[in-house]
């Protein structure tokens, strides 16, 4: 054990880098406001994009198929072209024409179940209608493909087509 010389003089200098780092940090800090938070998204409706993202509701194949049969559901396959399509289906309207379609439901209330062959554009479809005011959407997980591996069944499309592109219709 080594002797302390009394004498010696106390260091001060830990105690002094600690409040030097902290005035450093409150100032950066203050930087950061002052330039107006650099790297959020300012755009505005960056937080409601986000509300509706969280509504859009992802059902499985098996949930999806319940909530068909329910029957209380507007059920709108957005997959062009049409090839087959959920018994029970309503409306066939292309995914990036749905909200210029004249046969969605007028009471943006009533439930609206969305698929297509993978997911991808009925999760599309569904943020338009969401960001438009309709409440209660949601869209098959997976699309199709989901569905297919789940052994649900599909058939030939029996609803009107809205979209001149969703005409062409395989007989396979």
């Amino acid at each position: 054990m080594g002797v302390t010389n009394p004498r010696a003089p106390v260091d001060q200098r830990p105690g002094r880098v600690v409040v030097l780092g902290v005035i450093a940090m409150l100032v950066l800090v203050g930087v950061y406001f002052a330039l107006g938070m650099p790297g959020m998204d300012h755009s505005g409706n960056g937080m409601a994009e986000m509300s509706h993202a969280e509504k859009l509701q992802e059902l499985s194949p098996r949930l999806f198929e319940a909530r068909v049969s329910e029957g209380d559901a507007f059920v709108v396959n957005v997959h062009v072209p049409v090839d087959r399509s959920i018994e029970g289906t309503d409306e066939a309207i292309a995914f990036d024409e749905i909200l210029e379609s004249m046969r969605l439901p007028t009471d943006k209330a009533v439930p609206i179940l969305l698929y297509c062959e993978s997911g991808r554009m009925s999760r599309i479809a569904g943020r338009a209608l969401l960001r438009a005011g309709y409440s209660d959407v949601s869209h098959l997980a997976g699309g199709l493909q989901a569905w297919r591996r789940a052994g649900l069944e599909l058939s030939l499309p029996s609803m009107r087509i809205t979209s001149p592109a969703a005409r062409t219709i395989s007989s396979t």
